[in-house]
Formats: C-alpha cells, sequence, structure tokens
C-alpha cells in the first residue's frame, strides 16, 4: 500500500500531468484506490506505478474512472447547496418551529451509512 510521501507524490504527479486533483479524496479512500490499480495494472510498487502514470495517460485515466468522479460530482456542486440554502431550509425550519422540533436531522446521500454529519447552514 502506498505510503504518504508515495501518495503525495503520486497526488501531485496526476495535477502537474495529467490535471486530475485527488487532493480532496479521503486518503483511506485514495490508498485503497491505488492499490486496487497497483494489481490491476501488474505494478510491483507505488514507485513503479508513479513512473507509469507520468508516462501513460491511459493509466492515469483508468485511476480517474476509479475514483468515481462522476458519481460524488453532485456532492461538490456549490450550487446545489445553495439552492438548498435560500430555498428549501428555511421552509424545513418555519415547520419545525411550528411542530416545536428543536433540531433538523438529514442522512446523507454521499456517505453509504448516513454516518457523516455535516450541515454548512447555521440557523443562529
Amino acid at each position: 500500500m502506498p505510503g504518504a510521501s508515495q501518495l503525495d507524490a503520486i497526488i501531485s504527479l496526476m495535477a502537474q500531468a495529467h490535471g486530475r486533483d485527488l487532493s480532496c479524496y479521503d486518503q483511506t479512500f485514495l490508498r485503497k484506490t491505488l492499490q486496487g490499480r497497483l494489481a490491476a495494472s501488474g505494478n510491483p510498487s507505488a514507485q513503479a506505478y508513479a513512473q507509469r502514470l507520468a508516462a501513460d495517460p491511459r493509466e492515469a485515466e483508468a485511476l480517474w474512472r476509479a475514483l468515481g468522479i462522476t458519481y460524488s460530482e453532485f456532492f461538490r456542486e456549490t450550487l446545489t447547496f445553495a439552492l438548498l440554502e435560500q430555498l428549501v431550509l428555511p421552509g424545513l425550519w418555519q415547520e419545525m418551529a411550528e411542530l416545536g422540533r428543536p433540531e433538523l436531522r438529514l442522512w446523507s446521500a454521499a456517505c453509504a451509512g448516513g454516518q457523516e454529519k455535516y450541515c454548512p447552514w447555521d440557523r443562529s
């Protein structure tokens, strides 16, 4: 499995050589995906894989696809969250106040178990 310095080198390489930003990914997920690509591409080490990435745009694209970029793009779309903040949440908060409910609980569709709690909106 790639170490921290190898992971940083691959992240940097993908950005510089292929214009792909991998820095936003969870390190554990990124390591696991890289380990899968190492095995699938027949590279014995992270260093050998990095050399292949530098020379082979098809492998860089395969890594990019393995990370599932298009699947999670919705959850990085700032317009989506701005619309929720401006149009959806005010009505929910009003309804909550009328019902005397102290909190709003949301299931995170971006997380398989819904256990990641995140809400950029603060009613205070």
